[in-house]
C-alpha cells in the first residue's frame, strides 16, 4: 500500500502596495507569483494523487484558514496548462512527469 504524503502545504504571503484596488493582471503577469503557482499546483495535484484525494491544495493563502485548491474534474485541464508553460521554459524533465500525471488521472 503506497505511504500517504505528509507535504507541507505552503503559505503564499502577497504584499500589495500602492493606492487603490489591486490589479490581478499584474499579479498574474508576475513572473515570481506565476512560477509559485505552476509549481504548487503540479506539486498538489501529485500529492492528491498520492493521497487518492478529490481536491489538490495549492497553498494557504497568507496567515489563513483559506486555501487555494483544484477540483479533481480540473486537474487535468490545471496540468496541461502547466505543461504548455514548462514547455515554453525548456524544462522537460517537468514536462514528462507531468505528463506521466496526466496518464495516470485518464
Amino acid at each position: 500500500m503506497a505511504k500517504k504524503s505528509v507535504r507541507k502545504i505552503p503559505r503564499m504571503v502577497l504584499s500589495i502596495k500602492g493606492e487603490g484596488s489591486p490589479d490581478p493582471d499584474l499579479l498574474i503577469s508576475n513572473e515570481v507569483f506565476s512560477e509559485a503557482v505552476y509549481k504548487e499546483a503540479v506539486e498538489g495535484i501529485r500529492d492528491a494523487i498520492k493521497n487518492k484525494a478529490l481536491t489538490a491544495i495549492l497553498f494557504e493563502v497568507g496567515v489563513s484558514e483559506y486555501c487555494i485548491q483544484i477540483e479533481k474534474r480540473d486537474w487535468i485541464s490545471a496540468l496541461q496548462t502547466c505543461l504548455d508553460r514548462f514547455v515554453e521554459k525548456e524544462q522537460y524533465e517537468q514536462c514528462i512527469e507531468i505528463q506521466e500525471m496526466i496518464n495516470k488521472i485518464k
